[in-house]
């Protein structure tokens, strides 16, 4: 097998992704796979939710995190079985574990041979399926397969993912983000577009909503939806800001993440009896309605709602920053715990959507039909870690702005909308990432 017949096999496999980590001596069953010093590889790699690993065999229930990855070897069995991504706030590092299995694990013996060993120049290939779980393939230095590799490597590169390398599956070998910017020049070259957006099998469907501008890029990009949460293209999150004029700067808020709380009396009595608690009469005299809604931001209790935001177990100034068991925290007057968001959640949304972001302003005109138009000049955000997102909040740039009500409030069958919104200005963008930067997709 060589580099183009292994694309082959992954491509029929229904990969779309496909990554390899030259493997260093200390790469082996025994110590662990590295696969990174921050967390780049949770935007790379489909996991389960992050949980904390309570198991004796942590130093203790803070030092470390775990999430399973449903993986198969490409040759062997069929059959997907769990592997665990470890994560270490505390270095921070993430190693795998669990790639040999246990028992009948359908790993073929010369892949266990390769990965029980120490040898140098050992090639770890994984490929990311469409239905969200990896598939592996292990190669010695000397084989056909790593020789060709290493000579398609020497002559045309590839792109950089952590400490992963990014093998184009397609032809060609377009880098994602040259891939990213062609499809991005491709839009706004289009000019005016028809508000649209692309149902679960792939049709487009008119979009009939003023905010339908995410979903007429999304669309244009052939963006449809699925359950899978990972980046948008080609391993990139694609956001879209709202603007009424592309020639200036804009302000505007930015939606990041939508998650619902995983902890306090909103997770363990529910929306209704929280909004009932904490909620307000509608201010805008919209009858028998209850809203649980504002900006709220760190250490400030909401006029409103009465609720303060904080967050538990995250030092600036230390190290790692933050502890495994943290939380982002909504607390009453009393200190009665209203609604959490774990550490662990949050850093399964963040990374795996956001290590890689491109924000595009659109402006929107009636002409016999709603249309959407993008600016050539697009904002790129590269590299982040969770530490970031955290200050961010703390430095109040990030903040909690809820859009959730309950309508029919006093009768016996009540009707709510949750939408649970962590948002930033558009100007505050950078602060979230190690590199931020504009380019225009028609000269780039």
């Amino acid at each position: 097998m060589n580099i183009n017949s292994l694309r082959e096999h992954y491509r029929e496999a229904g990969c779309r992704t496909l990554l390899v980590k030259e493997l260093a001596c200390n790469d082996n069953t025994k110590n662990q796979i590295y696969v990174g010093g921050d967390f780049t590889a949770l935007n790379l790699l489909p996991f389960s939710d992050i949980e904390v690993d309570s198991s004796s065999k942590a130093d203790s229930k803070r030092d470390r995190l775990k999430a399973s990855v449903r993986f198969r070897w490409l040759t062997g069995s069929s059959d997907l079985r769990s592997i665990n991504l470890i994560l270490y706030p505390k270095y921070p590092e993430v190693r795998l574990s669990s790639l040999l299995g246990r028992g009948k694990s359908g790993t073929p013996e010369d892949q266990k041979d390769l990965l029980n060993s120490r040898a140098f120049g050992r090639l770890l290939f994984f490929g990311i399926s469409d239905t969200g779980h990896v598939i592996g393939h292990c190669a010695g230095r000397s084989s056909e397969l790593a020789g060709s590799y290493r000579e398609e490597r020497d002559k045309h590169g590839f792109e950089e993912a952590g400490v992963f390398q990014r093998i184009p599956l397609g032809g060609g070998n377009a880098s994602s983000y040259e891939l990213l910017i062609s499809a991005l020049r491709e839009i706004v070259n289009r000019e005016w577009i028809t508000s649209m957006r692309l149902d679960s099998a792939g049709r487009i469907q008119p979009c009939l909503a003023q905010n339908c501008g995410g979903y007429t890029l999304e669309a244009a990009l052939g963006i449809r939806p699925n359950s899978i949460a990972e980046p948008d293209f080609e391993g990139w999150e694609v956001k879209q800001i709202a603007t009424s004029n592309l020639d200036r700067p804009t302000n505007a808020p930015v939606t990041l993440m939508t998650p619902e709380p995983d902890g306090g009396f909103y997770k363990s009595d529910g929306v209704i009896p929280f909004i009932r608690r904490y909620g307000y009469t509608d201010r805008m005299g919209r009858a028998d309605r209850l809203n649980f809604g504002g900006a709220h931001k760190i250490g400030e209790t909401h006029h409103l709602t009465r609720l303060r935001l904080v967050l538990e177990g995250f030092d600036p100034l230390q190290p790692s920053g933050w502890a495994a068991d943290g939380a982002l925290a909504l607390v009453s007057e009393t200190g009665v715990l209203a609604a959490s968001w774990s550490f662990s959640g949050l850093l399964s949304h963040w990374n795996r959507k956001h290590a890689r972001a491109v924000y595009l302003r659109s402006v929107r005109r009636r002409n016999g039909g709603q249309q959407y138009r993008f600016s050539p000049v697009v904002s790129l955000g590269i590299g982040t870690d969770f530490s970031l997102f955290l200050r961010a909040f703390q430095q109040h740039l990030m903040y909690y702005d809820p859009g959730i009500k309950l309508e029919n409030a006093s009768t016996d069958s009540p009707t709510t909308k949750r939408r649970s919104q962590f948002r930033i200005k558009s100007s505050d963008l950078e602060g979230l990432y190690r590199e931020f930067r504009p380019v225009d997709v028609t000269t780039e």
